[in-house]
């Protein structure tokens, strides 16, 4: 188990890379897209558009293994939290067919997260996030825009810049300005 401060730096160091992304091409290579950054559409997503989004990418090798446990307790908690107002997206990275489909839903049925889960292969991942799956989660609103992106191993101890906003209240509060949005509210936090 890592440490408390281990884990904040590797959540800096996930924002550095998160936002070197975000910074440099974000088009990437044909056929390959960049990942993307804070403020960025996140268009290889489809989301249901009417409400914000939780769209957590890992390798499906992950699931074979206890690398994904820290991840998926915040991913249940955020759900038990937030109920609906949150659409889960789970993209998980791997050979693409229906053994690897299998082996996710397995894993999230053992953890109880629901969600829709879409099966990438290894060629179409964004490039800007490397050759082999890191666990990410993005929130995103429902518009596709990126609000946030996070290393999944570190969101447990996601805070804001003023340390006064965690990782759920932040979804939370989303939630609640996509949901005034929707009903003819001002959107505003």
């Amino acid at each position: 188990m890592r440490t408390r401060a281990g884990r904040l730096g590797a959540t800096l160091g996930w924002a550095w890379v998160v936002g070197a992304c975000a910074a440099g091409d974000s088009h990437g290579t044909p056929g390959r897209p960049a990942a993307p950054g804070v403020g960025e559409t996140f268009s290889a997503v489809q989301l249901s558009g009417d409400r914000p989004a939780l769209v957590w990418i890992f390798g499906v090798e992950q699931c074979l293994a206890c690398e994904l446990d820290e991840a998926a307790r915040v991913v249940r908690g955020l759900q038990r939290r937030l109920g609906e107002r949150v659409e889960t997206v789970v993209m998980a990275v791997g050979n693409g067919d229906e053994g690897d489909r299998d082996i996710v839903r397995g894993f999230l049925a053992s953890r109880r997260i629901s969600g829709r889960v879409e099966m990438r292969g290894r060629e179409p991942y964004p490039e800007g996030l490397g050759a082999a799956p890191v666990s990410v989660l993005y929130v995103m609103n429902r518009h596709s825009v990126v609000e946030a992106a996070v290393a999944a191993d570190s969101a447990e101890i996601w805070r804001s810049a003023d340390g006064r906003l965690d990782l759920a209240n932040f979804v939370a509060r989303l939630a609640e300005r996509e949901g005034s949005a929707g009903r003819g509210g001002t959107g505003m936090w």
